[in-house]
């Protein structure tokens, strides 16, 4: 088999799509959704799939959706992702005057990237000289859907998790999967990228609830007990903590105020402080959100205030295939000069792709085509053929290299891959860490 000229068959199919996969990313763009509401989202992302031949199934995680190409032949199935949700940037140039989505995150590339390789393996035939199956997923949520969406669709018992993929993991959409892979834009770099991140940052998300006594804030407040002191006294103390950080675990700790008093003449009875904590390890995380937590609640103590603490599943660290990384890096001599290659230990950020590599192998290289602050409102998308259609190429081909002879480097792959823990384990754990 000559998976040269499979390649070859795959990368004209992608360019014949490339008008089509444009349109589709520019409207997009113009119509961000936020996390498990991306109903428009989904609705224009099955009809594609439609198009080029496929048959969705959607409603996976509420907007998800799974479209399978199979080769007829037994082996591997791999999963092409890409995410469907914005972010809240209500400065941004198409973003919703409602609820500030926007995509400054890229998400709308991803989905091009998904769109074109789908459209490439459906019209170019590689994939029936090929074993296995591949499943193109567009996933929900990756951002965390806000509380206001996420808390009725878990009253409706729809979902457990804040994230698409975490879903996607509990409702069995991955249980048949060997691979998965998709891409993820880097900012500042209009020009052609491979980058790599060996590992990102698994993240927990806290509830803080402040617990006070109302009295007049003039003539009374000593016979009051002011819950946002109590909420900045233990801010105070996590900043007070950070150069105690093992900086080998890239630890972070970011906070909003959610709910910070009713009335500035009073003294505020509830304060309500959300946390977000990140490390590149599990143990590394809970660590950090042991003395976090202790932080706080010692701030409440010390103005006499209450603390709850509420812990929401959060998102696993993220950790890459060396072998799936080397077949992408050779794949892209021909199209990348060797000076845009970079490899990052550890990069700042958090992905429910974490969690599906805590089960699985996992590919997800960095592209370029990007000017702009990531989540920024000058984020954009400069040079589709970078952004979209070169990504979309290197990917195939290494879905290319995987099965052919027999799915040989697949297995390969999924053989040499040791998960960090089983659906039930990682099931258990964010039950068990939401009672904590």
């Amino acid at each position: 088999m000559n998976t040269r000229a499979l390649k070859e068959r795959l990368y004209e199919a992608i360019d014949r799509s490339a008008e089509a996969v444009e349109r589709y990313v520019r409207d997009i763009q113009k119509h961000p959704e936020l996390g498990f509401a991306e109903y428009r989202t989904a609705e224009k992302m099955a009809q594609f799939f439609r198009e080029i031949g496929l048959e969705p199934q959607t409603g996976l995680a509420v907007t998800g959706m799974a479209a399978d190409l199979d080769s007829g032949k037994s082996g591997p199935t791999i999963a092409f992702m890409g995410e469907l949700d914005a972010i809240v940037c209500r400065q941004a140039p198409y973003a919703d005057p409602e609820t500030g989505a926007a995509h400054q995150c890229g998400h709308h590339v991803q989905q091009g990237v998904l769109l074109a390789a789908a459209a490439g393996f459906t019209s170019s035939g590689v994939l029936q000289e090929l074993c296995g199956r591949i499943r193109f997923l567009g996933a929900p949520a990756e951002e965390m859907g806000s509380s206001a969406v996420c808390q009725p669709l878990r009253e409706q018992g729809k979902i457990q998790y804040i994230c698409g993929k975490q879903e996607l993991i509990r409702q069995g959409v991955l249980d048949d999967v060997d691979i998965s892979m998709m891409m993820h834009c880097w900012s500042h770099h209009p020009g052609p990228l491979i980058l790599r991140g060996v590992r990102n940052l698994g993240a927990v998300t806290l509830l803080l609830n402040f617990y006070g006594k109302q009295a007049h804030a003039a003539a009374e407040p000593f016979n009051g007990i002011n819950a946002l002191n109590a909420a900045i006294a233990g801010i105070n103390a996590v900043n007070a903590m950070r150069e105690s950080f093992d900086e080998s675990e890239s630890p972070r700790v970011n906070y909003i105020i959610t709910h910070g008093g009713e009335m500035v003449n009073c003294i505020p009875d509830f304060v309500q402080v959300k946390v977000n904590i990140r490390a590149n390890t599990l143990a590394g995380m809970e660590r950090l959100t042991r003395r976090v937590v202790n932080a706080f609640r010692l701030g409440a103590e010390c103005i006499g205030a209450r603390m709850e603490c509420q812990a929401e599943p959060g998102i696993m660290p993220l950790v890459t295939d060396d072998t799936l990384y080397n077949l992408y890096t050779e794949n892209a001599k021909e199209f990348v000069p060797p000076e845009e290659y970079q490899i990052v230990p550890t990069m700042p950020s958090s992905s429910d792709l974490g969690d599906v590599s805590q089960l699985m192998p996992v590919l997800y290289p960095m592209c370029g085509g990007i000017e702009g602050t990531g989540h920024g409102s000058d984020f954009q998308m400069v040079d589709f053929q970078n952004a979209v259609v070169l990504p979309a190429k290197l990917l195939g081909a290494v879905i290319i290299d995987l099965l052919a002879e027999d799915g040989k480097l697949a297995k390969e792959v999924v053989e040499q891959y040791k998960p960090g823990m089983t659906k039930e384990q990682y099931l258990h754990y964010w039950e068990k860490q939401g009672q904590d």
